[in-house]
């Protein structure tokens, strides 16, 4: 028979009176020294009203006090856990006596008084109205089981027991928000299951969290690590003081993970953060805080009534979104795009094209976000740690792969001392053999971009090429994840020996004066504003490149000298006037005459203008500067030439 969830609970006060408490707030106290420097306290210094106050309001909050001098470390035993602070305030639901420890650090390490009994007459049901406690429960006088997540159930945004979510990108959507919270978190990678990671038959997979409102021991716990075989007792506390960043603590218990990661966050017990929870998800967030850096590691539990088939989650529940099966990546021209290069701004098309290993990021791996239908980027730049090792520059920088054209239309590769021949079929490049364009060694796992038949995720054409191989599969046999590599194309002839020029029309400089008080020559403006100088197609940065912009001025008169910059809306400067003209790039102007400005990509990547994200204009201070005869900007200012080196 199967059981639907209603959402709304309904809670007898009939039946129980429950010794159930909640920590609402938590006021740390910090002192200068506290270690050693305090007189030595007794239990019998410890009492309530003399060390110490607890009041009860008509709402059943409870305010723990400490009178003591504020350079004391305090600690508390109260109904719910431990606390720690000089100020502790907890919302006690039920009628019935309590009880609570208090205590403080001295030279001789913590010590505490003798526990102090409280009542507190009335029951205040409304404590209990947030549905989040009968998610995580069942309700009072139940208990709930959660277990890791095993595929995907068309919540959660997930497949599997753990995902990944970037801490300065938490929606995944380019908008830079760091601040996670229930219902605000996109992973930046669902890895399903891995070898290295958590597999399929992992022990993990056995263990479980039972969450329970009893009437008698409050908010406990019962919870079995399935590696280590061991079944644990504690205590939890669901703090919803912030309604947007609902948080769970345990007391002798901790939020439920694999040991692998063991060390890998150093907080598996206090205000860890729910990015999501209803009667079917519930999702843990822990911040990794080991040698490879700040992430989000989000830890995935399904309703164990859900995963026995019980309970089914209705089609229409408002976040049921049903994961869609990946789609195999489309490039358009590919036979074409592989042997067309760029030279010095004309297309050009071959016979035979070397490809090259990006020293940028020489792979990634690609997968597939199921929720909003894309192929995304895993490690985003983030190498050198245990799951994404460094490579060998020397190694990568040693491959060459070129693939060559033949009359017939059939195609040949040569890759070191290996060659052969290939098929280009639709977006695949199949090779007769496997081929190894790089192996990466590190301390925890080799990565091998080895393979006889790659997808082509990106062909653009001169630029870069990107193609992979499988490496994971969903719950359906689909690859859901490749392991690619990031190839650039080798310079044609041996490439540019100078500075590559980027043509550009003259006519269509836009010059204005730019809020009363700055000269602006515009070259691009991907949100309109004028014409454009510049095809954004033909500026391209790579890595440490630099852009520079000569001009030519005339007919200005300078009472002092100006500052002059080449602003962008990229990098690590990338502020507009004023600020602009305290930048390093920034040249001093004081008379007619022809001046470079330029920018530096120290974006650690390959930067495009054609994304449509950034304008490349010259801005120079002219209100208080300098004066002109008339308001012809357009023949003040002359682009001279703009250049790429």
């Amino acid at each position: 028979m199967t059981t639907r969830i209603n959402n709304k609970w309904l809670i007898s006060l009939s039946f129980i009176i429950c010794h159930l408490s909640f920590s609402v707030a938590l006021t740390s106290c910090s002192p200068d020294d506290y270690s050693l420097s305090q007189p030595n306290l007794t239990t019998d210094d410890l009492v309530e009203g003399v060390a110490y106050s607890v009041s009860v309001d008509e709402t059943n909050t409870v305010t723990l006090t400490s009178l003591l001098d504020k350079s004391y470390q305090c600690y508390w035993n109260q109904p719910n856990g431990r606390s720690q602070g000089r100020v502790v305030k907890l919302q006690l639901p039920f009628q019935g006596e309590y009880e609570v420890t208090f205590g403080v650090d001295t030279r001789g390490g913590v010590v505490y008084g003798a526990p102090h009994k409280f009542q507190v007459t009335t029951n205040n049901m409304s404590l209990l109205e947030d549905p989040l406690y009968a998610y995580l429960t069942g309700g009072v006088g139940s208990s709930k089981k959660w277990v890791p997540c095993d595929k995907a159930y068309g919540v959660g945004q997930c497949t599997g027991p753990v995902m990944y979510c970037n801490p300065d990108e938490v929606l995944n959507d380019g908008s830079g928000a760091t601040d996670i919270g229930i219902n605000r978190m996109v992973p930046n990678w669902d890895p399903g299951f891995q070898s290295w990671l958590i597999p399929q038959d992992s022990p993990y997979m056995d263990s479980y969290m039972v969450f329970t409102l009893d009437d008698k021991n409050g908010c406990t716990i019962t919870e079995y690590q399935g590696e280590e075989a061991v079944t644990t007792t504690g205590k939890w506390n669901l703090n919803l003081s912030d309604k947007n960043h609902p948080t769970l603590s345990f007391t002798d218990a901790f939020a439920m993970h694999n040991t692998g990661f063991n060390s890998v966050c150093d907080n598996y017990t206090t205000d860890i953060v729910i990015t999501e929870l209803t009667p079917y998800m519930l999702q843990l967030a822990t911040m990794r805080t080991n040698s490879e850096g700040p992430w989000w590691i989000i830890w995935n539990f399904i309703a164990e009534d859900v995963k026995n088939g019980t309970v089914q989650i209705p089609s229409d529940d408002p976040d049921y979104v049903l994961a869609s099966d990946p789609v195999t990546p489309e490039v358009d021209g590919l036979a074409t795009s592989l042997f067309t290069t760029d030279i010095n701004g004309v297309n050009y098309t071959g016979d035979a094209m070397t490809f090259l290993i990006s020293d940028e990021a020489a792979y990634d791996w690609m997968w597939w976000n199921g929720g909003s239908g894309a192929w995304e980027s895993v490690c985003k730049g983030n190498y050198g740690t245990e799951w994404a090792p460094q490579w060998d520059a020397d190694a990568a920088a040693e491959v060459e792969l070129t693939l060559g054209k033949k009359a017939d239309g059939s195609y040949t590769y040569t890759l070191g001392e290996q060659s052969g021949t290939l098929v280009i079929d639709g977006s695949q490049l199949v090779f007769d053999q496997p081929i190894t364009l790089l192996t990466v060694n590190g301390d925890k796992r080799t990565v091998a971009l080895t393979g006889q038949q790659w997808q082509v995720f990106k062909c653009d054409a001169g630029s870069e090429l990107v193609m992979g191989i499988p490496s994971e599969t969903d719950a359906n046999g689909n690859v859901n994840t490749y392991l690619v590599a990031n190839l650039t194309y080798k310079p044609v002839g041996g490439g540019q020996t100078g500075p590559v020029v980027v043509p550009f029309d003259a006519t269509k400089v836009n010059n204005y004066i730019e809020a009363g008080k700055y000269f602006r020559c515009q070259l691009y403006n991907p949100w309109g504003g004028g014409n454009d100088c510049i095809d954004p197609a033909a500026v391209k940065l790579k890595k440490n490149q630099k852009i520079s912009v000569t001009v030519r001025l005339s007919g200005f008169t300078f009472s002092q000298a100006a500052k002059m910059v080449l602003c962008c809306n990229r990098g690590e400067q990338q502020a507009w006037e004023e600020d602009c003209f305290g930048y390093d790039r920034a040249i001093s102007v004081n008379a007619d005459g022809t001046y470079t400005v330029s920018w530096t990509n120290d974006t650690g990547s390959t930067v495009k203008w054609d994304d449509g994200t950034s304008a490349l204009t010259i801005t120079m201070q002219f209100d208080g500067y300098a004066t002109l005869p008339d308001e012809d900007y357009f023949s003040h200012c002359t682009i001279e030439s703009i250049t790429i080196e």
